[in-house]
């Protein structure tokens, strides 16, 4: 995480009663500071140009008088700003985030609109390496195209989704890092080659971009590989055998991915780079040969390397290009480097081949853009020239910065972007490499831990597919290789709603849910709790079945998709399954009155009995027509009363068509009360009217709405929908 840091001196605009008639300009009291910081600026010798700047800074003193001009007003303004861009650059390309992040708030604070889109992306970036992606978000807003990263850093669960696997990966740092920068690991049989600025020897001379020494290749054997558990620390002493903070490397770490990065100083060396802890690994041999820059390396099965050189001066410059060449390799060693023609870019850097040599990824800028963007170019035979390189499809690159492409073992192109949403910086992205070819498909985020708020690249892969190697900057700013395994913990999907009753959407504790998975055929059971709900975990995604079952209920079922579950526990509500009552096994016939020591039908008692009638025509049930009477009033003769009602309630439904087989007559009396009411209990008029009831029951059903027993299935059975009758789980809803 960046500290925040001022300037010890620190510029205003604001009006000072002073007695000077004039404003003071930085070109007027500055000027020859100025020229010395702008060429070493100009040759990228952003060490030293950034110390001249500073010293601007600390020496001009801006003042706007009273009696000060608007013209004057905006020329100081733009002077400002115009230093402080090329100071927030030189930070930049040096990969000292927080103090270009101090740069730009000065350039912001004057007007945001005053920053260029390449400036607000870097700031944007800023914000979200430090962890405000509320405030990156509103930058990025101003930013054209960058709305959907905008959008996506205010959802909720955005970043919540990047971390979903961090249970799956262990990442741990090597003990290969030094106290420089250390990146882009490559497995090379039984070796890790790598990228990194560590001195070379005692006289060799420094790298004016940041200075510190040219980078260049160096192996180590993967078996003495050890991990570590402590991070970087910070010290002074520049000889201590710990890990240090990190010395900047030159042109191929992630942050100087950035416009200028074809530059490196020729002009602006600075002699002797002392010896200081130089980590493991030795120098392969052959990179001497090379006067500059040497990283990012890529071998195919066939003795072929591929890498980034930035060796060949820029005609009429003080620079030298950056190009991807070709070379033999062989016990350990590069011979025979030759430059590929990869003609109409401004620079090519970052190769990755396949193992046939027939297909090649790579990082370039053409010199109108602001940003790099992977380019692919084929053959069909290794003894072939490359094609016209063709450039990645709008789904791969972004409108920011995509580098260090790597194709997989596990047959994906993995990549480095800050242009797609992520943790911040540079974050590590995925695709199928034939999608990719194809210009298909949809990238992934590798996610947390592997990407973090810093920059995470240089991705490579071991044959087990699961395990390996990438570099990342997480720690101050400076760049270490890790090693990383991935042992993916099954993700579950709680696949979860409620039965209701279709008409009245009374919730049916008790009910049988089945869950078929179309895919593997298989029938997961389910009972409905107390409160209705049914609940399945499933380990996969796709299309699943929901089906609902009860006693005399219209059987419901669902079609659902599930989608892949994003985090370990997921939740997917599905609608509710509504089984319709075909007819209940028992219920009151509300308003059957009778006349006081009555049994006859009264006219407004038939409206009841109708019903029952229309029932028994729609359903060949069978029932028991059941007559209660209160407390009051002997036993006998309540017994006596209720079945003479019982009796009259089923003449007159046999009268209106119903077979007398289908219906029988009970008088309970008094044996039943719903309440205490019993003999001497003293009771309202209320709850001797609860008693006083005429009741249905079904007792036979030979055509029942439900098609199987639920009965015979148990919570947690796991079937085979062979198991069922065929067609029972088809026709559904969705």
């Amino acid at each position: 995480m960046m500290k925040n840091i001022s300037y010890k001196i620190r510029l205003t605009l604001a009006c000072v009663l002073l007695s000077a008639t004039s404003v003071q300009l930085i070109a007027q009291t500055n000027n020859d500071i100025l020229k010395q910081a702008d060429r070493h600026y100009q040759y990228a010798n952003y060490a030293r140009a950034v110390q001249l700047y500073e010293q601007v800074v600390a020496q001009t003193k801006l003042l706007v008088t009273q009696e000060a001009t608007p013209e004057q007003t905006e020329k100081l303004q733009q002077e400002k700003i115009d230093l402080f861009t090329k100071i927030a650059d030189s930070y930049w390309q040096m990969r000292q985030y927080n103090k270009a992040k101090v740069a730009l708030d000065e350039i912001k604070n004057i007007s945001l609109v005053k920053l260029s889109n390449k400036e607000k992306n870097r700031l944007a970036q800023l914000y979200a390496l430090t962890g405000d992606y509320k405030k990156a978000a509103d930058i990025y807003d101003q930013i054209p195209g960058a709305k959907n990263k905008a959008e996506l850093y205010r959802q909720d669960d955005f970043f919540g989704k990047l971390k979903a696997d961090s249970a799956d990966w262990t990442i741990q740092l090597l003990n290969i890092n030094s106290a420089y920068n250390d990146f882009s690991p490559v497995i090379v049989h039984q070796n890790i080659l790598f990228s990194s600025n560590k001195p070379q020897g005692k006289e060799k001379r420094a790298f004016g971009w940041d200075g510190n020494d040219y980078t260049s290749l160096w192996l180590f054997p993967i078996k003495d590989l050890k991990n570590i558990q402590e991070k970087p620390t910070q010290k002074n002493d520049k000889k201590t055998t710990t890990l240090q903070t990190k010395k900047i490397a030159g042109i191929y770490t992630p942050g100087d991915v950035r416009p200028m990065e074809q530059r490196s100083s020729l002009k602006n060396e600075m002699p002797l780079l002392p010896t200081t802890q130089s980590g493991k690994g030795v120098r392969v041999s052959g990179t001497e040969k090379f006067q500059f820059n040497i990283a990012t390396a890529s071998v195919d099965s066939l003795g072929n390397i591929f890498l980034s050189v930035n060796n060949q001066k820029v005609k009429n410059t003080q620079t030298s290009s950056i190009s991807i060449m070709q070379g033999s390799w062989a016990n350990q060693a590069i011979s025979q480097v030759k430059a590929l023609p990869l003609d109409g870019f401004f620079a090519t850097m970052h190769p990755t081949v396949n193992k046939q040599s027939t297909l090649l990824i790579f990082t370039a800028k053409i010199a109108e853009s602001d940003s790099y963007d992977l380019y692919m170019s084929k053959r069909n035979d290794p003894n072939q020239a490359w094609s016209v390189p063709v450039k990645l499809a709008e789904n791969i690159n972004s409108t920011g910065n995509e580098v260090f492409p790597y194709i997989a073992p596990d047959g994906y192109l993995y990549f480095s972007s800050d242009g797609h949403p992520g943790l911040g910086g540079l974050d590590l992205f995925k695709i199928d490499l034939q999608q990719a070819i194809n210009k298909t498909g949809t990238i992934e985020s590798l996610g947390y831990p592997v990407n973090s708020a810093a920059d995470d690249f240089g991705w490579a892969q071991d044959t087990t597919k699961r395990a390996g190697f990438f570099s990342s900057n997480r720690y101050a700013n400076a760049d270490n290789i890790f090693s990383y395994a991935y042992l993916p913990i099954p993700k579950s999907m709680f696949v979860s709603g409620l039965v209701k009753e279709k008409k009245s959407l009374d919730l049916l504790p008790g009910a049988t849910v089945f869950l078929v998975d179309k895919e593997k055929q298989i029938v997961y059971v389910d009972k409905a709790d107390k409160d209705g709900r049914f609940t399945f975990e499933i380990k996969n995604h796709g299309e699943f079945t929901l089906k609902g079952l009860e006693e005399n209920y219209f059987e419901d079922c669902i079609d659902i998709n599930v989608p892949a579950p994003a985090y370990k526990q997921n939740q997917y509500a599905a609608k509710d399954i509504l089984l319709e009552l075909q007819v209940p096994k028992k219920w009151v016939l509300e308003n059957l009155l009778y006349d006081l020591d009555k049994w006859n039908i009264r006219k407004d008692a038939q409206a009841p009995l109708d019903s029952v009638v229309a029932i028994m025509k729609k359903y060949p049930i069978f029932v028991e027509l059941g007559s209660h009477t209160d407390s009051r009033g002997s036993d006998t003769y309540n017994e006596r009363l209720s079945q003479r009602r019982a009796q009259s309630a089923v003449d007159y439904i046999v009268s209106k068509g119903i077979s007398r087989s289908r219906i029988t007559a009970k008088g309970y009396g008094e044996t039943q009360p719903t309440n205490e009411c019993k003999n001497g209990v003293n009771c309202s008029e209320e709850q001797h009217q609860a008693n006083r009831r005429t009741e249905i029951k079904v007792t036979h059903n030979p055509e029942p709405a439900h098609t199987l027993d639920p009965n015979k299935f148990k919570k947690g059975d796991i079937l085979k929908t062979s198991d069922f009758p065929e067609g029972f789980f088809g026709k559904c809803r969705e």
